[in-house]
C-alpha cells in the first residue's frame, strides 16, 4: 500500500493527495482499503491513548473563536435551518471563506 503524508486533518484533503501520489482513482478499491486501513489505526491509537490515560485525560485545547461564532448559527439545532450542519470544532475559515465577510457586489 503506497504511503503519502497528508500535511492536514481533513479527510478530503487526505485521499487527494494520497491519491494523487498512489496514482489510483479517488473511487478504487484501493482507495477503500487505504481508507479501512488508515482508520483502524487511528482508532488502535485512541484506545492505546485512552487506556494509557486511565482517567488522567485533560483536553489540551478548548474549541476556537472561529467554530464557536460558526457553531452557534450552524451548530446542531441553531438558527440556520436551510444551511448544513456544522459538527466540526476547527477554525472554518482555515479553508472556507468567511461568508459574513464578503464585500457587497
Amino acid at each position: 500500500m503506497p504511503c503519502s503524508r497528508a500535511g492536514s486533518v481533513l479527510c478530503h484533503v487526505s485521499i487527494a493527495r494520497w491519491t494523487a501520489g498512489a496514482g489510483f482513482a479517488a473511487s478504487s478499491p484501493e482507495r477503500l482499503e487505504r481508507c479501512a486501513r488508515l482508520v483502524a489505526d487511528v482508532a488502535g491509537h485512541v484506545a492505546d491513548a485512552l487506556n494509557m490515560a486511565q482517567g488522567q485525560y485533560t483536553p489540551r485545547t478548548s474549541i476556537s473563536d472561529v467554530a464557536a461564532g460558526c457553531l452557534a448559527c450552524h451548530g446542531e439545532g441553531k438558527r440556520a435551518p436551510r444551511e448544513a450542519e456544522v459538527v466540526g470544532r476547527m477554525a472554518c475559515t482555515g479553508c472556507h471563506e468567511d461568508p459574513h465577510n464578503r464585500k457587497k457586489r
